[in-house]
């Protein structure tokens, strides 16, 4: 199964997918790189077929192959502009987060040519605030570094658990009893600090951990025994066409 976000499907010869794990069915030639929850973006572009640099986020112009990440549980996330024949494919787990990797991408995307307000990002299936129970420490260690984010709002974490969007496939392990981490909200904060609107962004609510086996979560795996799987997650322009 491929899940597609509407804002990229409105960007004329924009093609993309969130894969489930069962499908691989990628676009031949399909570029992704070597994955280490840091802040490395990469132009895809001058990388050579069958090398797979260390970054977490890699970008292309025109029409080209393919660029895509891998995740089981991490954010997932797309991005596409109206104005310039760029696109992005991002790798965003809570250490990429909290090391700026979205910053980091939108800033080289902009010095490529790429205005900000023309960007469009869809966050793909990933863990939920559901399921991603953490503890205090971890809730500490993000509050010291981006409570800045959330100044006026409130943090991305709550003290009881948050219902599941859908009825769950399995329900999550508890073990802290301390707090449950919205990764999802915690990418919005900093998507919001650089500078982009919410109208920009398209968030899918699929739980990883809960929705059903056909997504592979890290944490899930690690309560329950079963096999390693994840997914890809792949963005590419077959057209020229920009509005």
């Amino acid at each position: 199964m491929t899940y597609h976000a509407s804002l990229l499907l409105d960007i004329p010869g924009i093609d993309h997918g969130f894969e489930t794990s069962g499908n691989l069915t990628l676009p031949e030639g399909t570029r992704y790189c070597t994955q280490a929850h840091g802040t490395v973006i990469i132009d895809a572009d001058v990388v050579g077929r069958g090398e797979r640099p260390v970054a977490d986020a890699l970008f292309s112009r025109g029409v080209r192959d393919a660029v895509a990440v891998i995740t089981a549980d991490c954010l997932p996330v797309l991005v596409a502009s109206v104005d310039q024949p760029l696109v992005a494919a991002i790798h965003a787990g809570w250490q990429g987060l909290k090391a700026g990797i979205l910053g980091h991408s939108l800033s080289r995307l902009e010095k490529e040519g790429a205005p900000l307000a023309g960007l469009r990002i869809a966050i793909g299936p990933s863990i939920g605030p559901c399921c991603y129970e953490v503890n205090r420490t971890f809730v500490e260690r993000i509050e010291h570094a981006d409570s800045h984010l959330w100044q006026n709002d409130s943090p991305p974490w709550t003290a009881h658990r948050v219902p599941p969007a859908n009825t769950p496939w399995v329900e999550p392990e508890a073990t802290h009893n301390e707090a449950w981490f919205d990764l999802r909200k915690y990418a919005l904060y900093h998507l919001a600090g650089s500078g982009v609107s919410r109208e920009q962004v398209q968030v899918l609510g699929h739980c990883t951990y809960c929705c059903g086996a056909d997504l592979g979560s890290y944490r899930r795996r690690s309560h329950r025994a079963e096999p390693k799987t994840f997914q890809y997650s792949w963005i590419r322009r077959q057209g020229e066409q920009i509005r």
